[in-house]
């Protein structure tokens, strides 16, 4: 396979020992009367979106008699290299697809990795690009831009998996497989790390979305910055973040003193996000709390888009 297009060198995350699982070398349990699949994912010691990812279950709803895969009987080591060294970590391939975690490469191209517990997806910011995967889900979103992958990513003992096929498809990874030494050849291309942003964008991106979303889901947090980014690339109004931030009576924050709030990590995690590209609601200028604005000249004259959280969006 050749090397493709850099989306983001950091989805290569710890990829050295992988086991080979065979499609018949699985253990089964039938579910009881009273079982759970928390329950279960307990007494094996997995998780519960791993149970559902190779199950192929659409919901953690279970039946008696149900036969479920727990584990799998019999492995056989396959080494990967990358650029040459080999590296160990733990992965597996099934259903004929290399699994992988999300984090050893991932530093070792200078990328970040973040976690977002509530909506169980993880975050992968690099170079002006940031992958956004949903446990147990086919559904990733690069820059917030939506793809498909043919198997889900899911969450194996606190660890994130995802396809090696995503990870070679959508990096700058060339993958060569060698049979007869059972070994998986990974090439990285290591481009210089530039970031699109001052370090004054990043301490005032941070303070806006945590004095304007707190609390609101990271979809809505991502669209409080989203709009920012979308003022600073428009004519109509300043084209800094801090002096879009401290435009007069434009957020709220800034009057009541807010915005000098330290942010948190999470915060920072997803100013970082929206910097480096990763935008929803692209054509929002505007938004407001209805329940708690004491304006709606927004909503007078402006078109509505979408509502995320306590917040709707207008353009």
């Amino acid at each position: 396979m050749k090397k493709t297009t850099t989306l983001l060198l950091a989805l290569l995350i710890t990829l050295v020992l992988c086991t080979t699982v065979q499609a018949n070398s699985a253990n089964y349990y039938t579910v009881k009367e009273g079982d759970s699949l928390y329950k279960i994912s307990v007494n094996f010691g997995v998780s519960v979106d791993y149970l559902m990812t190779v199950n192929k279950l659409q919901s953690t709803m279970i039946h008696p008699g149900l036969k479920l895969v727990t584990s799998f009987k019999e492995s056989s080591p396959v080494k990967i290299t990358v650029n040459g060294q080999t590296v160990n970590t733990e992965g597996f391939i099934q259903d004929d697809r290399t699994f992988v975690p999300i984090r050893f490469v991932s530093e070792m191209s200078g990328a970040e990795v973040d976690w977002f517990p509530i909506e169980k997806s993880a975050a992968v910011i690099y170079n002006q690009k940031v992958i956004l995967l949903k446990s147990n889900s086919n559904d990733v979103y690069v820059n917030g831009d939506h793809q498909t992958i043919d198997a889900p990513a899911f969450n194996l003992n606190g660890r994130i998996f995802v396809p090696l096929r995503f990870v070679s498809e959508t990096n700058n990874i060339g993958v060569e497989w060698d049979g007869d030494q059972k070994t998986v050849h990974l090439t990285i291309n290591n481009e210089p790390k530039t970031l699109p942003y001052s370090q004054d964008d990043l301490y005032w991106m941070s303070r806006i979305i945590r004095a304007e979303s707190e609390g609101q889901p990271l979809y809505g947090q991502l669209a409080v910055g989203s709009v920012v980014m979308n003022r600073v690339a428009s004519k109509e109004f300043p084209n800094t973040v801090k002096d879009v931030i401290f435009q007069p009576k434009q957020f709220s924050p800034v009057s009541d003193g807010t915005i000098y709030k330290e942010p948190n990590q999470s915060t920072i995690t997803i100013a970082k996000m929206v910097l480096n590209g990763y935008h929803v609601e692209k054509d929002a200028l505007y938004f407001l709390n209805p329940d708690k604005s004491t304006s709606f000249w927004i909503v007078h004259n402006k078109r509505f888009v979408a509502s995320i959280g306590d917040h709707d969006f207008y353009k």
